[in-house]
């Protein structure tokens, strides 16, 4: 089914079959992915980047929030705003992080 779903070349039965796979943690069954270690490396790299960006997103975000002025003299929706887009930013940071520890390890 798993072959035909996911057109795949072929289903393996075990992760011993395949060394260099892929433990997929959120497909809600034990089941690995038979990646090219480039295009991994690639994709690890591609996460790394990512993780920098929001990194210095929420920096920025916080250099807002931590300026006494922005925070007096901005309409409190403003900063309401700018808090939330710290929140999410965090959020996102956070799910950037989990997926990169997946897939670097």
């Amino acid at each position: 089914m798993l072959n035909k779903l996911g057109r795949f070349g072929g289903v393996i039965g075990s992760p011993a079959d395949i060394p260099e796979a892929v433990h997929l943690t959120q497909a809600g069954v034990l089941c690995w992915l038979d990646i090219d270690a480039d295009k991994l490396k690639d994709y690890v790299t591609e996460l790394e980047a990512k993780k920098t960006a929001q990194e210095k997103v929420i920096a920025q975000l916080e250099g807002r929030l931590a300026n006494k002025s922005y925070v007096d003299n901005a309409p409190e929706k403003v900063v309401g705003e700018t808090r939330q887009q710290l929140e999410a930013a965090k959020a996102l940071l956070e799910s950037i992080s989990a997926e990169h520890e997946r897939f670097a390890s």
